[in-house]
């Protein structure tokens, strides 16, 4: 309730199951390595581990990062009964093209090794997590992605330019739409790549935190 339009959704309650998956594939994981099982439970942790590292990406938290997202004029439809499945479709259509295109700007810049913006990211925050279960990791971790899911949103769209609200425009159906090049490289782009850089680098902080803390936990004799 603190955060209406991050967390705006239909139906109107919590999706997914990444907690309950990230405690059963943990208590899993850490049960068959004190049982002497290493590498089966070493294999379940990193089962565990991905659905922590995937709550971290803002946009798998939420629904709608920022109203920025919103093609209003997707509600002028006739007749105007459809007006509000009409916007619902179509904003789901536009957060999807800058979903795909914010993850192809970081596997892009990733990719590009020691020159990577993101090469001193995955470090400790310096921040703590303080929880006593696997479960409770998961929810914290996607609390702070829906924290940082607005600054993330209005970054993309700036970096990627408003094109990908255009009536149409389906990235899943022609990825060519972004140019991760262009995104990557145009001194045009530059503050803009500042921007995505800044809150995307804390993505992977906190991934690397719930990385960490999950290992431990799992290990922990």
């Amino acid at each position: 309730w603190r955060r209406p339009i991050a967390t705006f959704q239909i139906p109107a309650r919590p999706l997914g199951q990444a907690p309950d998956r990230v405690e059963l594939l943990a208590n899993e994981a850490r049960d068959r390595i004190r049982k002497g099982d290493v590498v089966w439970g070493a294999r379940i942790l990193g089962w565990a581990l991905h659905y922590v590292q995937d709550l971290s990406e803002p946009f798998h938290a939420v629904e709608l990062p920022t109203l920025e997202m919103v093609p209003w004029k997707a509600l002028f439809v006739w007749p105007p009964t459809r007006a509000f499945d009409h916007l619902g479709s179509e904003t789901k259509r536009v957060v999807t093209n800058y979903h795909l295109a914010y993850e192809g700007y970081v596997r892009g810049a990733l990719a590009s090794g020691d020159s990577s913006p993101f090469r001193e990211c995955f470090e400790r925050s310096g921040g703590s997590i303080l929880v006593d279960s696997p479960r409770e990791l998961a929810i914290e971790v996607a609390r702070r992605s829906v924290s940082r899911a607005r600054e993330t949103g209005r970054a993309i769209v700036e970096l990627a330019g408003d094109g990908l609200k255009s009536p149409g425009i389906s990235v899943p159906e022609d990825p060519s739409r972004i140019d991760v090049e262009d995104l990557l490289k145009n001194p045009d782009r530059a503050d803009a790549r500042k921007r995505v850089n800044a809150v995307t680098c804390e993505s992977l902080r906190l991934a690397t935190d719930a990385t960490i803390w999950l290992t431990r936990w799992t290990f922990a004799l």
